[in-house]
């Protein structure tokens, strides 16, 4: 986290209230922000991610618990959804996208975020949340029909999974025409791995991810 910074040191005071247990100010802190204009992406992207990723470092190093570690995560993924409630949404642009974590995957902050991006942009979001067994996320897709399908990986070791996703949502009728954005933690050192897997694209964070699957709805598939 940048300190030095507005964002920064909101983040960091933001850290606290969560280390602390305090859920109300942790909340408190972010819809104030909000309420004196700070735009919700950016309490999103240089507030909260970081401060949840900060959180996952401490828990990878034994600075926190499990205990402390669940509450942090809770309480950002309320604070999301208050701030879902106030972001300015564009006119629905006739276009869906059904979002997940990839089996295995338990982390489920990032594909919110992802998904709370596409709202804000006018998309029908279907987010089915964290660890989307194989075989479910096919039928979601063929019962859903969505334009896009956004894939979240947090480990290397789950790159084998995403494959093995992708292939079997390319055998449905539907699956083997939708449009497949991946990203997350996996890829931070590879983000060129993407199309050799099956998918169509690699986004970094959540607005690239809008960015990129406008492009990619509007090509010809």
């Amino acid at each position: 986290m940048q300190a030095e910074t507005p964002h920064g040191r909101l983040a960091a005071s933001y850290l606290l209230a969560l280390l602390e247990g305090d859920r109300v100010r942790a909340s408190r802190l972010i819809m104030d922000a909000a309420a004196d204009g700070s735009p919700v992406p950016e309490l999103c992207l240089q507030v909260l991610l970081p401060a949840q990723q900060e959180v996952g470092r401490m828990w990878q190093t034994d600075e926190i618990n499990v205990a402390e570690e669940h509450f942090a995560t809770t309480t950002t993924k309320m604070i999301l959804a208050q701030l879902r409630q106030v972001a300015p949404v564009r006119q629905p642009n006739g276009r869906s996208v059904l979002a997940t974590s990839v089996m295995g995957n338990q982390h489920d902050i990032g594909v919110q975020v992802v998904a709370d991006f596409f709202e804000m942009d006018g998309w029908k979001v279907i987010h089915l949340g964290s660890d989307m067994p194989i075989p479910d996320l096919v039928q979601a897709v063929e019962s859903y029909q969505p334009d896009l399908l956004a894939l979240s990986v947090s480990l290397h070791a789950q790159l084998v999974t995403l494959t093995e996703t992708i292939q079997a949502v390319r055998s449905g009728e539907h699956g083997a025409k939708v449009r497949i954005l991946v990203g997350g933690r996996a890829f931070a050192e590879a983000p060129d791995l993407a199309p050799s897997l099956g998918a169509d694209g690699y986004a970094a964070d959540p607005l690239a991810a809008v960015a990129q699957s406008n492009l990619l709805a509007g090509a010809p598939t």
